[in-house]
């Protein structure tokens, strides 16, 4: 609300520009020039979420399923909450993968740039994605695409490796919760099926060291929730949701969803009246003044 509040404030300015993404910025600016106010842009935004969330796991019956059991009880508040601008830079980014694996190249470059425009973190979440079938080809050119967008977005890369830097971690267990969630997962994927065990070690051991990166910046946190994000997007496709065993998965990670909000729930209740915008107490739009 605040970054809203500074745009309807100096509206055409450049205020915040280095706090927020292009995407995100000139989005939020076209609802307010048509009229809308602070709290109906924030509510605006959080709906378009909701719809890209949807349409991003509806794609097959297993996206659905893995979207009701994990993404919605560990993400989906967060998302259309708080984080707004990584809810739908990750959202955009789901959808890009999906058109590149489905060979359609104009879609993945439009919804590429779209993620990315919103928040930064959707190119990285894309690499993570991709590098199930990275060759030399997708490594040249994924270092070409990271070069521009070093150049573009230089003084906006400047200002969040300061504003992290100064930031820590909430507390020496910080990041426990999902580096759990995640093992949870990756051993009842490896355990029931060893098919996609490199590319999932190679997940997990970037969990790893995102929670040891945890305990000295609070940058370590956002990148495990990524880590974990990018685990469930590839779990409709692994070779666990085609075998045997599917049934003890899906009822396996149904548990692990549980607990995922659980932890959630514990750490909205933790944060009560903290913060510029606190999950509780909890209002309805209509309810506030």
């Amino acid at each position: 609300m605040r970054i809203i509040d500074s745009f309807s404030t100096e509206f055409g300015d450049s205020a915040g520009i280095s706090e927020v993404e292009i995407g995100f910025e000139y989005f939020s600016k076209a609802l307010l020039y048509l009229g809308f106010s602070s709290k109906a842009v924030v509510v605006a935004i959080s709906w378009f979420v909701c719809a890209l969330v949807i349409y991003a796991f509806s794609r097959t019956k297993d996206d659905v399923l893995v979207f009701a059991l994990l993404v919605f009880p560990i993400f989906f508040y967060d998302m259309t909450m708080n984080g707004l601008r990584y809810g739908v830079s990750f959202c955009l980014a789901k959808i890009a993968y999906d058109s590149f694996e489905s060979s359609k190249k104009k879609t993945f470059a439009i919804m590429t740039l779209l993620s990315i425009s919103f928040h930064l973190s959707g190119f990285v979440l894309l690499v993570l994605l991709m590098a199930r079938r990275l060759s030399v080809k997708h490594l040249i050119m994924g270092g070409l695409c990271a070069g521009i967008l070093l150049l573009i977005f230089f003084d906006r890369l400047l200002f969040k490796f300061s504003a992290y830097g100064e930031l820590e971690a909430p507390s020496g267990l910080s990041g426990l919760a999902p580096l759990l969630l995640f093992a949870m997962i990756y051993i009842s994927m490896v355990v029931l099926s060893f098919r996609n065990v490199v590319y999932l070690t190679f997940l997990f051991v970037l969990e790893i060291a995102f929670f040891v990166l945890a305990k000295f910046s609070y940058a370590g946190l956002r990148f495990q929730f990524l880590t974990l994000f990018a685990l469930l997007c590839t779990v409709p496709r692994c070779s666990v949701m085609y075998s045997r065993n599917r049934a003890i998965f899906l009822c396996l990670v149904f548990f692990i969803g549980i607990l995922g909000f659980v932890s959630k729930s514990r750490n909205m209740i933790d944060g009560v009246d903290s913060g510029e915008s606190p999950f509780i107490p909890y209002q309805f739009y209509w309810e506030r003044k």
